[in-house]
């Protein structure tokens, strides 16, 4: 979850919300002042990690039914966060 957070913070970045006299806004603001061209795009950043949070608790309530640890937490081994964040890194860099 965190290297998800991590992965998609510079691409919030690009997107932050401001109200029509340019005050900074709240990320996900659905006031009539913070609708701007950048709706969509910021809705996308959120249906990423909205999935990544549904796969990884798919994956643990797997684990808790096969009576194994529920695998939230930190990975052991470098490789294992290495390859996941290798492979967000890969869907991101792809985004415009």
């Amino acid at each position: 979850m965190k290297i998800c957070e991590e992965q998609l913070k510079p691409e919030r970045e690009k997107y932050v919300r401001k109200s029509l006299l340019g005050e900074q806004l709240g990320y996900m603001d659905q006031t009539p002042n913070g609708v701007d061209d950048k709706e969509s795009d910021r809705n996308f950043l959120q249906s990423i990690e909205d999935f990544v949070v549904q796969k990884a608790e798919d994956r643990a309530n797997t684990r808790k039914r096969l009576g194994l640890p529920d695998g939230m937490e930190k990975p052991k081994s470098a490789k294992s966060r290495k390859s996941n964040k290798g492979k967000l890194q890969s869907f991101l860099g792809r985004l415009p």
